[in-house]
């Protein structure tokens, strides 16, 4: 059952970036945002109404403090889906977790706390492998193979590299960490 839930998001966040991508050339990303929000609060509002649970809270400010940080970002993800290729901006949002760690790392280089760098190695795989898919071209040219040879095998050829370096990457990590 844990499948088929984690298609159905998978499906419906395909779908919502495929329609933001849609609306973009008539709405801006902030107008998108708020109309995304009207339809999660209208949803919110009906589930706490059927369950007799109330939307007060305690903490307002940690509330506002969340909703101008997920805004935020909302706006700055549509942006990019908006001004992007589709493919380079759902690439980027799902590295997220690479970039949490870049932030990581970077911060604990920049005070010097860092003893050990073998540790990123295993993020610098991570990153190549999730960027190889953009631009097989890059990746394989060096091979010079033969016009639509080259194309028909680039794709299968760089999905096979770019996953033996996250599982490079993910057995460094269980061994590093």
């Amino acid at each position: 059952m844990q499948a088929a839930w984690m298609i159905a998001a998978a499906f419906f966040f395909s779908s919502m970036a495929v329609a933001i991508k849609y609306a973009s050339a008539q709405f801006s990303p902030l107008e998108i945002v708020f109309y995304r929000g009207i339809v999660g609060v209208c949803f919110m509002a009906f589930i706490a109404r059927g369950r007799g649970v109330s939307l007060r809270t305690e903490v307002p400010m940690m509330h506002v403090w969340r909703n101008i940080v997920g805004v935020s970002a909302l706006v700055a993800w549509f942006y990019a889906i908006a001004k992007l290729p589709l493919a380079t901006a759902m690439t980027l949002n799902y590295m997220s977790g690479i970039w949490v760690a870049t932030f990581l790392i970077a911060g604990t280089l920049a005070l010097g706390k860092l003893s050990d760098v073998r540790r990123q190695g295993p993020l610098v795989l991570a990153v190549l492998a999730a960027h190889m898919p953009r631009d097989p071209a890059a990746w394989l040219g060096p091979l010079n193979l033969a016009g639509d040879l080259a194309q028909g095998l680039a794709i299968p050829a760089q999905t096979a590299l770019a996953l033996a370096l996250m599982g490079l990457a993910a057995m460094a990590c269980a061994v590093v960490f």
